[in-house]
């Protein structure tokens, strides 16, 4: 069976997904809650792992998903706070600057690809 790239999440997007640290996944990992191989020196997840992972925690603990997406709102409401503080002590260029800069580094995971691509179809 051939795995797509799509089917195959980082440390660190499969983290987000699951909103704790990467410290966190790694003791996950190493218990054998979620499994995990490396290709090369990487660690990486299948999708359906964390998937299935989620899927076991909401049947434990039907409040879980509402939970996970409670504490994203939280956290994206703390960026956008922080963000828009930034922006009003910038100039005009240092604010490109900063946006520019917060997009190419959304830019280096799939995660952060699939995010830019979702505003885009937004603003349609």
């Amino acid at each position: 069976m051939k795995e797509t790239k799509d089917e195959i999440m980082s440390l660190s997007e499969a983290a987000i997904a699951l909103d704790v640290s990467q410290r966190t996944l790694i003791r996950m990992r190493d218990s054998g809650e979620i499994p995990a191989f490396m290709i090369g020196k990487r660690w990486k997840f299948m999708k359906s792992e964390i998937k299935n992972y989620i899927r076991r925690q909401q049947e434990k603990d039907p409040t879980y998903l509402d939970r996970q997406y409670e504490a994203i709102e939280r956290k994206a409401a703390k960026v956008k706070e922080q963000a828009e503080y930034l922006l009003d002590t910038l100039g005009p260029e240092e604010k490109q600057e900063f946006i520019d800069g917060f997009f190419a580094a959304l830019a280096k995971s799939e995660w952060g690809r699939r995010f830019i691509d979702s505003l885009d179809s937004d603003e349609g």
